[in-house]
């Protein structure tokens, strides 16, 4: 067979398994497209589904908390009075309505559900007032600084995650006003240059409002 011929027919050969291994690449390409399509399309749906589901744990759990909160919203905790070993109720409330009044601080009794001590502390633990009426215990909470002035500590009665926000808020206020920025505190808010700041966990603030809006 002539050598030219052989040479054309080597080319045409040549020319189709090039195009059989292009279209082959092609289709294979193709096919691992699709799959990883697929694939993609099934890890979104079970992301979606997990955040759904994480989001019907954390809603309840959210809600609870808010509702355990607002329980202890009437509840306020009175330290550094001694404790006696013939403490009961009535004893632990006379031994601080005494300093509240000194401090102008009047409240009814029928206020008083109970008292009782708590805490870690092995001696002189806090004592626990739980009030009927949250006004009650704000009153207390507004005379915090008198009752310090009176060697008293005031604490409200919040869940470890409140603290955390709480001490948070002193922070950013105590930072601002070193850095000799105009500070005011607005209950859990922190004002900065006309921007409030609320903690969202003990770690982060979020901007609620600006002036600028």
């Amino acid at each position: 067979m002539d050598r030219g011929i052989i040479k054309q027919h080597l080319k045409e050969i040549g020319c189709e398994v090039k195009k059989e291994i292009q279209e082959s690449e092609y289709r294979i390409t193709a096919q691992i497209e699709g799959r990883i399509i697929e694939l993609k399309a099934r890890c979104d749906a079970l992301e979606q589904k997990n955040l759904v589901q994480e989001r019907s744990i954390v809603e309840p759990q959210t809600a609870n908390q808010h509702i355990r909160q607002e329980t202890k919203k009437r509840n306020v905790c009175i330290g550094s009075i001694t404790e006696s070993k013939e403490e009961n109720v009535p004893i632990l409330i006379s031994q601080f309505m005494s300093p509240l009044s000194s401090c102008g601080i009047t409240i009814d009794l029928a206020d008083i559900d109970t008292a009782y001590r708590c805490g870690k502390a092995q001696k002189d633990q806090n004592i626990k007032i739980k009030f009927t009426k949250e006004h009650t215990a704000n009153t207390i909470v507004r005379g915090s600084r008198e009752l310090a002035n009176k060697r008293l500590r005031m604490m409200e009665d919040l869940y470890q995650e409140g603290l955390d926000c709480r001490f948070l808020i002193r922070e950013c206020i105590r930072n601002a006003r070193v850095a000799g920025k105009t500070v005011t505190r607005n209950g859990n808010l922190a004002v900065i240059e006309g921007m409030e700041f609320q903690a969202v966990n003990e770690t982060t603030l979020q901007i609620i409002r600006s002036e600028a809006w």
